[in-house]
């Protein structure tokens, strides 16, 4: 079970690299010779980066809970 843990760690992007990618985005967007189609399309990633990197946040302070509980006992 362990390796499975593992695995989806590699498949997710750390909470940096995912504001990196979205910086780019916000950037390619803010062309306005950028096609609507690929603005949506940037736009719908967008929102899936932001959605991992919600559920990482929330991850993290969970474990900080934790620890913190721990400590406090």
């Amino acid at each position: 079970m362990a390796e499975k843990k593992s695995e989806k760690t590699e498949d997710k992007l750390k909470i940096n690299e995912i504001f990196d990618k979205l910086d780019t985005i916000v950037k390619e967007m803010e062309d306005p010779s950028l096609p609507l189609e690929e603005s949506f399309e940037h736009y719908t990633e967008g929102l899936k980066l932001l959605k991992q990197c919600s559920e990482s946040i929330e991850s993290i302070e969970k474990q900080i809970e934790v620890l913190d509980t721990g400590m406090n006992k």
